[in-house]
């Protein structure tokens, strides 16, 4: 068997923001990110968890980083951008999370 050298291409950082009810897990969210594109979504890391004025009472807001890297070819700004839309979506649906404006 031939080796595969990891991480042939370079990976895209992402941060994802989104506001959503309070007893929600952010185990949870980061799982239906990762389904969002299995192949393309690398890892997925809480780095904020923010309740206070500029949430709405009973809701968090929890910022996560995503690492997307591509098995294919080097990923673009566009189709990186289309993931993130992807997994908001999917947030959106499940959650019915909000994006976090800062």
């Amino acid at each position: 068997s031939t080796f595969q050298p990891l991480a042939r291409f370079p990976s895209i950082k992402r941060d994802l923001a989104v506001v959503l009810r309070q007893d929600i897990g952010a185990a949870e969210v980061i799982e239906q990110i990762r389904q969002a594109d299995l192949e393309i979504i690398e890892s997925v890391e809480l780095f904020d968890l923010y309740q206070g004025d500029q949430v709405a009472a009973g809701h968090k807001s929890l910022a996560f980083s995503l690492c997307l890297r591509s098995p294919e070819k080097t990923l673009e700004d566009a189709q990186a951008n289309a993931v993130i839309d992807k997994a908001l979506n999917r947030l959106k649906k499940v959650f019915d999370a909000d994006l976090r404006l800062s």
